[in-house]
């Protein structure tokens, strides 16, 4: 048994919930306030299209809750709609939301996957408080909070010019998917660790600039070299130019270095001992290629 008022929202469910899957009703519209809250029977939970709305604590305190199937049509996301659901594990949210509301998924600890548009307009404060995951509203970027990952930008498809910020200790591999135009990324004094994968979708990337701060990494033309010179970790594929003589002192050229980039000439200096794996892969434009006999792998 169910109760949905002449405006659509769903209000009371009084109904048998079949191995632990609740579905809500064709006809609502809008899950109402507090309408499931402290169920301790909800495993799974299904909203079809046409609902719009999960309001203020909808779901709150669903102790038991897993899994949440959200539709095209939701608009809103109130406040603390999910709140204290500490067995959910992951969410994805379409690109139609308009509205996430404080502390929607606040205390949810085994919250593992994270998938939200760049598109919503307004996001209340800390969404995500008591999660592994942190919301930066003022430069959109989702990060695992205890060891300062960038897990993903939600930055326009058109951003051109990223500037890491300073915090952040480590670039996931697939934090700059669906960001094909950018051509700068500056890395901040924080930053340890970069995934070779990071760089593998930027398309038109021209320059990557480092604080001189950072102990960990150095830029010099716009590529991307270890703090000592001694390894070459990136060069942007849009570089300018079509030769490029690699700096004496480097000993090391990293997995997929120069992949995709659009050189015609390649020089490795003689100091160069162990080239990475795919190092030079997808290179349409490549001519000549000099290597050293001293290379060993």
């Amino acid at each position: 048994m169910y109760t949905i008022d002449n405006k659509g929202c769903l209000i009371s469910y009084d109904g048998d919930i079949t191995d632990g899957t609740l579905t809500i009703p064709d006809e609502a519209i809008s899950i109402g306030q507090m309408c499931f809250e402290s169920r301790d029977d909800i495993e799974k939970v299904v909203i079809p299209e046409g609902v719009k709305v999960i309001e203020k604590s909808a779901f709150e305190d669903c102790t038991s809750l897993e899994e949440v199937t959200l539709p095209d049509s939701l608009r809103e996301i109130r406040s603390f709609a999910f709140a204290g659901c500490t067995l959910l594990k992951k969410i994805r949210i379409h690109e139609n939301l308009q509205l996430l509301g404080y502390g929607a998924f606040y205390s949810c600890p085994n919250l593992e996957e994270l998938d939200l548009p760049y598109t919503i307009p307004y996001i209340e404060g800390m969404p995500f408080e008591g999660t592994q995951w942190v919301f930066d509203q003022s430069s959109n970027f989702i990060t695992i909070c205890e060891k300062k990952q960038l897990i993903k930008c939600m930055l326009p498809p058109d951003t051109t010019d990223i500037d890491i910020p300073e915090g952040i200790r480590v670039i996931e591999g697939a934090c700059f998917d669906g960001l094909d135009k950018i051509r700068h990324i500056n890395l901040p004094a924080s930053v340890e660790s970069v995934s070779s994968f990071a760089w593998y979708s930027l398309s038109n990337l021209e320059e990557i600039t480092v604080s001189p701060d950072n102990e960990y990494y150095a830029s010099k033309d716009g590529v991307l070299f270890n703090k000592d010179m001694t390894e070459l970790i990136a060069y942007p594929c849009k570089r300018g130019g079509t030769f490029y003589a690699v700096p004496g002192g480097v000993k090391i050229i990293h997995d997929q270095a120069f992949a995709e980039a659009s050189l015609e000439k390649l020089v490795l200096s003689r100091s160069v001992e162990e080239l990475g794996m795919e190092c030079f892969c997808y290179m349409p434009n490549i001519k000549r290629l000099y290597i050293t006999e001293r290379i060993h792998s």
